[in-house]
């Protein structure tokens, strides 16, 4: 009876252990908040559904929001609802990216803005999203919403499946493992560069012919002049003189030298942009008005 207990007791304990671990795990985050009642149903449920398998496959959250946060004024406006509305969500920084659409008003009063944080700042930088929203931008203005979040969701399963690169530069820094270099041609670049000399060297022939041409056409030109034929075959006859130096004269004279200047730094600047942050810990975004 007593082993029994005991049998129990260790299954209880599991099951309690296995729960707490289960609990400690907070589920992805994969929502499209459609306030402005762009998306049909249908077209909702297409969406969410290549979200949730882009969410799970690099284990982020992804959220999709349509509101009415831009005047056409406040160039900050979508910054900050971004910022409001991943803040009422999250205490801490958590691996995601948040979607902003504006699409109320018409011309003139359109915005779109990405914030990614975490992990995905770090593979989808200021540049990058830069280039999502123009790309945005387009789908947005002909009302294509479904359009507009199909393409932000691939541009998010791209940035993330390639590896961010270590420097500074930005835009377009990342580097695929993948690429095939293979179609680089030696031949055809040393052919060229035969080609290159080939006509190098013909070019200079002809060139010199024609300045030849140019030279015996001026010397015909001017025939005799004050009994002397430009055209006949001359010589002319050089003799041999000697200097011989009598005396010579140095004069020396040291002339000081100022002391070099005093060597001065200036202190180091700085640099500032909405864009990363290290081991996961930090942001970027942008947007853009139209």
């Amino acid at each position: 009876m007593k082993k029994r207990t005991h049998v129990f007791a260790v299954i209880f304990a599991v099951i309690i252990l296995s729960c707490s671990m289960i609990t400690g795990v907070s589920a992805l985050d994969t929502v499209i908040d459609d306030r402005s009642g762009f998306l049909f149903p249908s077209e909702n449920e297409e969406c969410l559904g290549v979200m949730q398998e882009i969410s799970a496959k690099y284990n982020i959250n992804i959220h999709v929001i349509t509101d009415d946060f831009y005047d056409g004024t406040d160039d900050e406006a979508g910054k900050n609802f971004a910022y409001d509305y991943y803040n009422g969500i999250y205490d801490g920084v958590e691996n995601g990216v948040i979607l902003a659409i504006d699409n109320i008003g018409g011309s003139g009063n359109r915005y779109v803005y990405i914030l990614a944080s975490g992990t995905c700042s770090e593979h989808i930088d200021e540049y990058d999203i830069d280039d999502i929203t123009l790309e945005l931008q387009n789908y947005i203005v002909d009302d294509d919403i479904k359009g507009c979040i199909m393409y932000f969701l691939n541009s998010v399963d791209h940035y993330m499946s390639i590896e961010p690169s270590t420097d500074d530069y930005g835009g377009g820094d990342y580097y695929d493992d993948n690429y095939d270099d293979s179609s680089y041609n030696t031949v055809t670049f040393k052919a060229n560069i035969g080609r290159i000399i080939l006509f190098g060297v013909i070019g200079g022939i002809v060139i010199a012919a024609i300045a030849v041409v140019i030279v015996k056409r001026g010397y015909k030109k001017f025939g005799v002049v004050n009994g002397i034929d430009a055209n006949a075959v001359t010589s002319i006859n050089l003799t041999a003189s000697t200097d011989n130096v009598i005396n010579r004269v140095v004069t020396t004279r040291h002339i000081p030298r100022d002391p070099p200047p005093e060597s001065h730094s200036d202190g180091g600047g700085h640099s500032s942009g909405f864009s990363g942050g290290s081991s996961g810990g930090g942001f970027s975004g942008g947007g853009r008005g139209f």
